[in-house]
């Protein structure tokens, strides 16, 4: 499972919108960072856990993306779980 995540109330609101519109309503919206890790309350979550998924290779020598909107990253966080 992954989510868009933002922690600036603003950008969450604006890519939001913008998902809204692109997508007719068809897609979601961005959550707060609580918001994805509630999403994995009731599941055995596996390392690394719930974060930005920029941090799951951690054998990857290259540099993480982020995306960069006015000078603010937005990230996507991500788990992966099972059924305990």
């Amino acid at each position: 499972m992954s989510v868009l995540v933002g922690d600036d109330p603003r950008i969450r609101h604006a890519i939001t919108d913008a998902v809204h519109t692109g997508t007719r309503g068809a897609r979601g919206r961005v959550a707060t960072p609580d918001e994805a890790a509630a999403l994995f309350t009731a599941l055995d979550v596996l390392p690394p856990g719930v974060c930005d998924v920029a941090v799951w290779r951690v054998d990857d020598i290259g540099p993480h993306r982020t995306v960069h909107q006015g000078g603010r990253q937005a990230h996507m966080h991500g788990g992966v779980a099972r059924v305990p």
